[in-house]
């Protein structure tokens, strides 16, 4: 089934002709491929006194509480998030969670973030054997080329035990590599990590570097993201293809 076949098949069920149906690539909490989102309180509601927000809050908390037991009742696996003006619903088969809802409450979902078959298949098929990592389908590389993002932790613990001129040993060793992206201040960042939760990463290519930096500095890496395109998943291309 195209992804076309997909949305036409969710504005096909009662109360959601006028649904935007938007592409996902995204897997929320390495488990949920789509997403709906509720609104169920008007942002002009928010101008109004306070008794009159909390009659608003008060009968939307109604609607969420409609919502959640119709999910509950019917065994659909969601997480709910509670945005106070809008209501994230992340669930794992959209068209069976969609047609639990109350028509009541189907009303007020704005849009769905659909997956399509072959990019959840992708996600479902994938393992992290090769490296320590995870992976992002996009509709396009980051700057046209980058196959990795390498993510630093930003638990001070792990840096513990290294010096700052360690740190920038690290850094300087990295930029000798080709291949690899940098944004702008890296080194500074990554020497920081040893006193602040700042955030340090960078994009690479390919992992021919990942060796010889583990050597020379204890393992400060949190994560290895995987850049997939949907293009390259359609074209039937493997993880180990780049």
């Amino acid at each position: 089934m195209t992804w076309t076949d997909q949305k036409d098949q969710i504005r096909k069920i009662r109360n959601l002709r006028n649904v935007q149906v938007v592409k996902n690539y995204k897997q929320y909490y390495k488990k949920y491929n789509h997403k709906m989102l509720f609104v169920f309180t008007e942002k002009s509601d928010s101008d109004y006194g306070y008794q009159y927000r909390r009659f608003v809050y008060n009968k939307n908390l109604n609607q969420k509480n409609k919502l959640i037991t119709a999910l509950n009742k019917h065994k659909i696996a969601y997480k709910l998030v509670d945005n106070y003006l809008d209501t994230l619903v992340y669930v794992e088969d959209v068209n069976t969670a969609l047609k639990a809802v109350p028509s009541s409450v189907k009303k007020y979902c704005q849009s769905v973030h659909l997956m399509d078959e072959s990019v959840a298949e992708f996600y479902r098929t994938f393992t992290t054997e090769d490296f320590k990592g995870m992976l992002t389908v996009k509709k396009s590389l980051p700057h046209g080329r980058y196959r990795y993002r390498v993510n630093f932790s930003k638990s001070s613990k792990k840096y513990l035990d290294i010096d700052e001129s360690q740190l920038s040993s690290a850094a300087k060793l990295l930029q000798g590599y080709k291949g690899l992206h940098f944004p702008y201040g890296f080194e500074q960042r990554l020497v920081s990590m040893k006193r602040s939760c700042t955030s340090a990463y960078f994009y690479a290519e390919n992992l021919n570097w990942l060796s010889m930096f583990l050597l020379a500095t204890p393992s400060i890496i949190h994560s290895i993201e995987l850049f997939k395109t949907e293009e390259e998943i359609n074209k039937g291309e493997t993880i180990n293809e780049h």
